[in-house]
């Protein structure tokens, strides 16, 4: 097994394996000696401005947030009915997890069937007076304005479910059908 590499922008260094990269610079692979990049390749590097990759990286995902927001709209336009949220009286909404992008500062999220992502409050108000549960209770959504990274994991995941509620409604034969 190779544990060392040499990189080389001279193609006289014979070892085992060699990669052609940019620049006309050869990646190769020796077991016995491990040398510093050479001059001309440690040069191309520094020409690559690191804050150029970080808005190339941000602009990846920017766009694949984009994406998933058109294919969760298109998604969700095709379910019917639209679920109501489990326990809830007056809200409709899909549960979505959101995995690393989780917090404390973060309550329930649900998508709406809108297709936006939304927070869910739920809240009784018993100062009001009233002995009727249902008209002391407050359902509040609020939109979500999240970062596109984590939109990304929370977009993807509501996308998921979605497509599994429609797999069922697909398997579920019409009851008004012939």
């Amino acid at each position: 097994m190779l544990t060392q590499a040499r990189l080389t922008g001279n193609r006289r260094h014979a070892c085992r394996h060699s990669i052609r990269c940019g620049a006309g610079a050869i990646i190769t692979a020796s077991e016995t000696q491990l040398e510093e990049p050479s001059e001309s390749l440690r040069q191309m590097s520094n020409r690559i401005d690191p804050m150029a990759r970080k808005m190339q990286a941000d602009l990846i995902v920017e766009t694949a947030a984009q994406q998933l927001r058109q294919l969760l709209h298109d998604a969700v336009a095709l379910l019917d009915p639209f679920p109501p949220f489990p326990g809830s009286f007056f809200t409709y909404g899909i549960e979505v997890a959101g995995g690393l992008a989780e917090g404390p500062e973060r309550g329930c999220v649900v998508l709406g069937s809108d297709g936006e992502l939304y927070e869910l409050e739920m809240s009784i108000d018993f100062t009001s007076g009233t002995a009727d549960p249902v008209v002391a209770r407050d359902e509040k959504l609020t939109k979500l304005d999240l970062h596109p990274r984590d939109y990304v994991l929370y977009a993807y995941n509501a996308l998921t479910r979605v497509i599994e509620l429609l797999m069922e409604q697909q398997a579920t034969p019409d009851k008004a059908g012939p």
